[in-house]
């Protein structure tokens, strides 16, 4: 079997929900695992057929590759970080 004809399951996008961390820092998005958890039954359908499209065409979507990087300050510091997340836009 071609790798272009493997498809991604229902089965496998729920496990991958279900063994997200709970407590992270979201990314650009703003979406935390507890918000795809609380959403799963209508995401997944929606997840899956994204995950087969980029394995299909074998590149990831522009607006997934985004990233924003966040100054974490050291206990002690917290006008620093403060400063830097208001020049943020935070």
């Amino acid at each position: 079997m071609k790798m272009t004809q493997l498809i991604i399951l229902k089965e496998e996008v729920e496990n991958a929900i279900a063994r997200m961390k709970n407590n992270k820092s979201p990314g650009i998005d703003e979406l935390t695992s507890q918000m795809i958890k609380a959403g799963r039954d209508c995401l997944i359908d929606h997840l899956r057929r994204l995950c087969n499209l980029i394995w299909k065409e074998g590149k990831m979507p522009k607006e997934c590759t985004k990233s924003a990087p966040v100054t974490i300050s050291k206990k002690g510091n917290a006008q620093a970080a403060f400063r830097v997340s208001n020049e943020l836009g935070e």
